[in-house]
């Protein structure tokens, strides 16, 4: 498809879709308000054990997609592909990969995967129904570039939706004039500025959580198993983390982290004023 027409430039996932048909095999595609006639059973049981109503798999966010200036998960579409096999799947509408660019591989998988984020069944409606990150006896609903499945919220606090969480990665010596000149960010290190990165993915500071919502993230995650309810959002659980804050300091390339203990801590408050040496530390978007 990528020879033949490029993956770039359709208006939507049906679309995108409807010409994936005149390379693949498929036996029928679904509308976003009809996903069950693509999908062999009503609900897929998650990670952390809870049911999830497949018709509610409606936009990239419901497969853990984010938004930025890169990227525009559009909603979803179903389809069963002539060997029976059930995919749920949304389209990236800034993704960039044309006839002319060639497709970088790592292993079997080709990087024009990365035009579209998918869930898939292997098995139809043999048990056990469950999702995982990879293919193993106890999953088989696996994704295809996607980073989950559920609820666009990862966790729910104090009436505030957080996104995914992530390592940031740096944005380019270009996106960082752009962050600056948008007035989403006050200063930018060409050099591997990790919080710039985190700015970036979350498309401002705005929708980055304060240091008091981080305190109130840590209590919530204090309840209970703290290994489980910080290894189901893909957290570390047998040792500390840090998260970025919303707040960028006055001071050189400064910024906010705040720190997360298993041991009890509510999380303490750091200024780093090094944020190119600080790769480990998670960013997390407050997301409608």
């Amino acid at each position: 498809m990528l020879i033949a027409s490029g993956m770039e430039d359709y208006n939507s996932t049906q679309s995108f879709a409807n010409e994936l048909s005149k390379h693949l095999n498929i036996a029928q595609i679904c509308d976003n308000n009809n996903l069950r006639s693509c999908w062999p059973t009503d609900t897929v049981t998650l990670n952390n054990g809870k049911e999830w109503d497949i018709s509610k798999t409606t936009s990239g966010k419901t497969l853990k997609m984010v938004n930025d200036e890169n990227n525009e998960w559009d909603n979803t579409v179903g389809i069963i592909t002539a060997d029976g096999t059930s995919f749920i799947m949304s389209y990236n509408k800034k993704c960039a990969m044309s006839q002319t660019t060639s497709p970088s591989w790592i292993g079997s998988k080709s990087s024009s995967t990365n035009c579209v984020a998918a869930i898939y069944d292997w098995n139809g409606s043999s048990k056990p129904n469950t999702f995982g990150m990879t293919t193993s006896g106890k999953n088989d609903i696996i994704p295809l570039n996607a980073n989950g499945l559920g609820s666009a919220c990862s966790i729910e606090v104090n009436s505030k939706c957080y996104g995914i969480f992530f390592i940031p990665t740096p944005p380019t010596p270009d996106e960082c004039t752009e962050l600056i000149n948008s007035g989403k960010i006050n200063k930018c290190s060409n050099n591997r500025d990790y919080f710039a990165g985190a700015v970036k993915q979350c498309g401002g500071k705005d929708n980055m959580p304060t240091s008091a919502d981080l305190r109130a993230l840590s209590e919530e995650l204090h309840k209970g198993d703290w290994n489980k309810n910080t290894s189901n959002l893909g957290l570390p659980s047998s040792y500390s983390f840090s998260i970025w804050t919303s707040r960028e300091g006055n001071v050189g390339y400064s910024a906010d982290y705040h720190s997360f203990t298993p041991n009890g801590n509510n999380g303490i408050n750091v200024t780093t004023m090094e944020r190119t040496k600080h790769p480990e530390i998670y960013g997390v978007c407050i997301i409608d």
